[in-house]
């Protein structure tokens, strides 16, 4: 919906600087790709994908500790909110259990 991706973009424009401070962090303590593709069941029942920052695998001691903090808040799911901006998923579409691929 309309409100829903209004909200997302707000959000997402606002955190433009945490997301680039998340992206680097992980990016300089791992050589795996940072973003995982993950396939979410919207509300309406359809699958759609979406992607959320890779916290975990192999890595350092830094890598780890990052991870942990960054899942402990949520912040691994601020990459899902592109998918709701572009209208695969909304809001509440985020707290639903995923699938990782």
């Amino acid at each position: 919906t309309i409100p829903d991706r209004v909200v997302a973009l707000v959000v997402l424009i606002t955190l433009l600087p945490t997301l680039l401070v998340i992206w680097l962090v992980l990016r300089g303590n791992s050589d795996e790709p940072i973003l995982q593709k993950e396939e979410r069941k919207t509300a309406r029942g359809e699958n759609v994908m979406s992607y959320r920052f890779r916290t975990d695998g192999r890595g350092s001691v830094a890598f780890h500790q990052i991870g942990r903090f960054v899942r402990r808040f949520s912040m691994d799911e601020f990459p899902a909110l592109w998918s709701i901006v572009a209208g695969d998923l909304r809001l509440r579409d985020i707290f639903r259990p995923f699938k990782v691929i």
